[in-house]
């Protein structure tokens, strides 16, 4: 991750000086989403074991940040350069959808229910953003930065809640096999010491209990005889 974070900031760098554009709070801004949606994708890929295409990731990503740097250029058609970029985003989202639904890792069902709405939610915030802003309510553009933000909060509480599930599942798992172990030989798999000293203190509290009963059964019998 962090190489690809490097080559993205000098291919940024690069491509600023051949084009001779000053960098702006703007563009800056759209690199860092840009750059945030690829470590998502990269890291959705890795936890949930999902394999993905490298050349495909880079090359998309190279042509995501040029066109976010483009945006000077494009100053005629902002309609435009502002498609492409939620064109980016939403493919980026689609692409965490699938891998979360065709990842075999047992998560708890609300968590990935959890996850894929908030993804599908952000997809559709990204797609509907130039239409709704544009042609149906020109305001959206203000309001849109505070739902996008809320939504991306979810989402990456819903991710964190995925990874303290699956760190608690290890470690339950973890812990059952320690347990395992201390009670079966490793080599003949067979119950050792350990675990015959614990079931004989079973049944002898078992047998003591038994005995108790029995002797209250008894002292209650010759009450009522008397």
């Amino acid at each position: 991750m962090a190489v690809l974070s490097a080559a993205t900031a000098r291919l940024s760098i690069v491509a600023f000086t051949l084009f001779n554009v000053s960098y702006s709070s703007s563009v800056l801004y759209v690199v860092l989403v840009l750059i945030e949606k690829l470590a998502l994708v990269v890291g959705v890929s890795k936890f949930f074991s999902v394999p993905l295409v490298r050349y495909w990731v880079v090359g998309v990503s190279t042509v995501a940040v040029l066109w976010a740097m483009a945006q000077p250029l494009l100053v005629s058609i902002p309609s435009l350069h502002t498609l492409g970029i939620c064109f980016f985003n939403a493919l980026a989202l689609a692409v965490v959808w699938g891998m979360v639904v065709r990842s075999k890792l047992s998560l708890h069902p609300a968590i990935r229910f959890a996850i894929l709405t908030a993804t599908a939610l952000l997809l559709l915030h990204w797609l509907a953003y130039v239409p709704v802003s544009r042609l149906l309510y020109p305001p959206w553009h203000v309001y849109a930065f505070a739902f996008g933000t809320i939504l991306l909060v979810l989402q990456y509480l819903a991710l964190l809640a995925a990874v303290f599930s699956l760190f608690h599942q290890r470690l339950l798992e973890s812990e059952a096999e320690a347990l395992d172990l201390a009670y079966r030989d490793p080599l003949t798999g067979l119950n050792n010491k350990r675990y015959m000293d614990v079931i004989f203190d079973k049944v002898l509290l078992l047998a003591s209990r038994l005995i108790s009963l029995w002797r209250f059964a008894i002292l209650t019998l010759i009450s009522l005889n008397r």
